[in-house]
């Protein structure tokens, strides 16, 4: 295992409007009343991890992917929920050493909060959609339910009543009619289980809601930049806190004590996401004491990283989490144990434990066992933060920005992922991180497929390694001349070429190439996005390496066809960010590309280098963007595949879609294609990398080599008449028609009238 940390970690802000301005692009994708199951997952889709991440070098060794909210059974220890950033609703029983995912078949699986019936906890309320303004996270689909501890669930409000992210939900003890959800809508009620909606508290994104324990019609609502407000008649009506900040300030968030609920703090971040203030209050919120001491716990992501919890029995003990304590300025969970009048750092307790950065989350469960949800997964204490516990072994909600599968071997792949680096498959669901952070482009060098690269995000910086056949070896660190240009975030194109030689490029706003494996770069164009933006694609030709195709994220199209001596805009008959550029490998002239929108023209393919186009977005659905494509140009016309916001759908046709069965509903955000064993690899943006058998979901479109009336492929054979297969000492091992995989060796196929030898390699 090599662990590269190349810079602290960071994530893209995206502000409300932003935010909300996505949500209602998306839409509603269930009707209320809908019912969804656990899903299985048959062949030929298969997991390949992460699960977890290991090497992850300020983890405590393992590491999984972001988890929003956490929900601890409140009377027995081995039982909690989890609900993931873009992986859903996971369950354990046995403490966090085991988990299982619950929500797969719902319609989106970007979580946010969670909460149990407090007089049944069978009965389980998750609203969907992550409030943490950061641009991988995205709207829900509303508010579910379920009355079976999570085995099934039922759609009960659209995201257009409750919220398209929403942050907490209160099942009130005294009435579990009556439910409160906080979001992006600020807060609405329900009296009546969820049949009908009122929103209560409106303007204002809602962040944090609490209430007290010895009397629940008294709530406290933290908004995202205009107070906090109190109700006392359980969420009717609210009043603004005069004596705390109501303007100047960017995301508050409250811890309540269970135990004297008069005693709460009040956490708000600053207009550069640091920690501005944190208050107290000993007589239920009429007066407040500024704690002056309080260090700065949110580093400067206080838009994504923000929570406080207060100990259940001792209102003294409060923890705060936020980023992580990367220097002296920056803290990770601090607690203090007298009131908030001192405080330390508890985040990393060597040799007790290192909890992951970007705390989201922080819950007491049953035996006042705390739990804490962050960008790397789930930990849990026994001595409030003394020593940590990882729970990430079972849990396989990885968010990937990237993915390259080797050319040839179907057991070497490689990622970049969110805050969790750059891991490494070797065929094992455990994977070895090789670089750390946030993980950008990925590539293995066609000339020499020994080598690959990872990449930090802005792709910057590059490292290349290279896998000597049973490990993972450093070579270089590479540093890039384009550090200063306009780069994407995590998914610029990083490229190699077909001609045999170690030449690869990069995209930033313009496109850097070099000929030597990484060693020395030259910029070979201008700026290619007019004056805007950034390159998110670029594409090779197989039979001229002159030939180059770049897509930016503002819609421009660019052609050279001398190696970036001269380059042609192209026009599309419609505009959006193209993530992806397919070329024949016959023909420099064929192209696909994938514009990244949920409507509209959004696949379009040319015959003549981009002067002009057809469109074959077909029967895509809408309401659902199209984020990354595949072409598998050896049949006629190709096979289309295309990664959506809830899975994969291809076409033999360049018309008709299908969505490819047993994936999760989640995000795709890269595919990649073994053309030799027929694999298509898929990059989840919250449920790890799946691997899909191309010929048993779209058939055999292509022969390796013909005998008789069968066709003979690399991983098995195709039989138009029901046959028998037997090995060469005449041992049946299987019959049936059509794709039969066979594993390689020697067999004897017969059929009814006729019988073959054929050998699979």
């Amino acid at each position: 295992m090599i662990w590269i940390l190349s810079e602290i970690g960071d994530i893209e802000f995206l502000g409300p409007d932003s935010l909300e301005a996505r949500a209602r692009n998306k839409g509603n994708w269930a009707k209320v009343g809908e019912v969804f199951t656990k899903r299985s997952y048959p062949l030929p889709v298969r997991f390949l991890g992460p699960m977890p991440i290991e090497g992850v070098g300020y983890s405590d060794g393992k590491a999984s992917g972001r988890v929003s909210f956490v929900l601890p059974h409140p009377t027995d220890t081995g039982v909690a929920y989890i609900s993931s950033a873009g992986g859903g609703v996971w369950r354990t029983t046995d403490g966090g050493n085991t988990w299982e995912p619950l929500t797969d078949n719902l319609p989106v699986l970007t979580g946010g909060a969670l909460a149990f019936n407090p007089l049944n906890t069978n009965v389980i309320w998750y609203g969907t959609g992550e409030l943490h303004y950061c641009s991988v996270c995205f709207p829900g689909d509303g508010l579910f339910k379920s009355t079976d501890g999570g085995n099934t669930w039922v759609k009960v409000a659209s995201p257009d009543v409750v919220g398209y992210y929403i942050s907490r939900i209160i099942v009130l003890p005294t009435d579990t009619n009556i439910i409160l959800v906080a979001g992006s809508k600020g807060v609405v009620k329900s009296t009546d289980g969820g049949a009908t909606w009122t929103n209560v508290l409106s303007g204002d994104n809602v962040n944090d809601l609490v209430y007290r324990e010895d009397n629940p019609n008294v709530l406290f609502a933290a908004t995202l930049y205009s107070g906090i407000y109190k109700s006392t008649d359980g969420g009717n009506t609210w009043s603004v806190i005069t004596s705390l900040p109501r303007t100047g300030y960017f995301r508050a968030q409250i811890g309540i004590s269970r135990s004297n609920p008069d005693v709460m703090y009040v956490g708000f971040g600053d207009s550069d996401y640091s920690l501005k203030y944190f208050y107290k209050t000993t007589d239920g919120g009429n007066t407040w004491t500024l704690l002056s001491n309080t260090p700065n716990y949110l580093g400067f992501q206080g838009f994504y990283n923000h929570t406080i919890v207060v100990h259940p029995d001792d209102p003294n003990i409060v923890l705060a989490g936020g980023q992580y304590p990367y220097n002296s300025s920056v803290y990770g969970i601090v607690r203090s144990l007298d009131g908030g009048i001192t405080w330390e750092d508890i985040t990393d307790r060597d040799p007790y434990g290192h909890v992951h950065p970007d705390i989201h989350h922080m819950a007491y469960g049953a035996g006042n066992v705390l739990w804490v949800a962050c960008d790397g997964g789930v930990w849990k204490s026994y001595d409030n933060g003394n020593s940590w516990v990882n729970l990430n072994q079972t849990l396989g909600i990885t968010q990937f920005y990237t993915l390259d599968a080797h050319p040839t071997d179907t057991l070497l792949v490689v990622g970049g992922t969110q805050d969790n680096g750059t891991p490494f498959y070797t065929g094992s669901l455990i994977w070895d991180e090789v670089s750390g952070g946030d993980g950008g482009p990925v590539l293995w060098r066609l000339d020499n497929p020994s080598y690959f690269y990872t990449s930090y995000i802005y792709t910057n910086p590059l490292y290349r390694f290279r896998w000597n056949g049973s490990s993972v070896v450093f070579d270089r660190y590479i540093s890039a001349p384009w550090r200063y240009d306009r780069v994407s975030w995590a998914n610029g194109p990083l490229e190699s070429s077909y001609d045999g030689t170690p030449t690869i490029f990069v995209g930033s706003h313009r496109l850097w190439k070099s000929t030597d494996g990484g060693n020395t770069w030259t910029s070979i164009s201008g700026d290619l996005t007019g004056g805007s933006g950034y390159l998110l694609s670029a594409a090779i030709s197989h039979t001229n390496p002159d030939t180059i195709y770049t897509g930016s994220s503002n819609g421009r199209f660019y052609m050279t066809p001398d190696g970036g001596s001269t380059w042609v805009m192209k026009f599309l008959p419609s505009s959006g960010a193209i993530t992806e550029i397919w070329v024949n490998p016959n023909n420099s002239a064929d192209i696909y590309i994938l514009l990244r929108k949920s409507s509209g023209q959004r696949i379009l393919h040319s015959t003549d280098a981009g002067d002009s186009w057809m469109d074959i977005t077909g029967d895509l659905p809408t309401g659902k963007n199209t984020r990354t494509l595949a072409v598998d140009f050896r049949s006629d016309p190709p096979v289309i595949f295309v990664g959506m916001d809830d899975g994969v759908y291809y076409t033999t046709d360049h018309s008709n879609y299908i969505k490819i069965a047993g994936l999760p509903n989640v995000i795709v955000y890269n595919l990649d294609l073994n053309l030799p064993y027929r694999k298509l690899y898929v990059a989840t943006h919250g449920r790890g990398i799946w691997v899909v058998d191309v010929s048993s979901i779209v058939g055999v479109y292509e022969s390796v080599a013909k005998s008789g009336n069968i066709d003979v492929l690399s991983g098995g054979v195709y039989v138009n008449d029901e046959s028998s297969v037997f090995t060469v000492d005449g041992r049946k091992i299987t019959e049936g028609k059509g794709y039969i995989p066979l594993s390689r060796g020697l067999y004897i196929v017969k059929t009814k009238n006729s019988l073959h030898k054929v050998i699979i390699r």
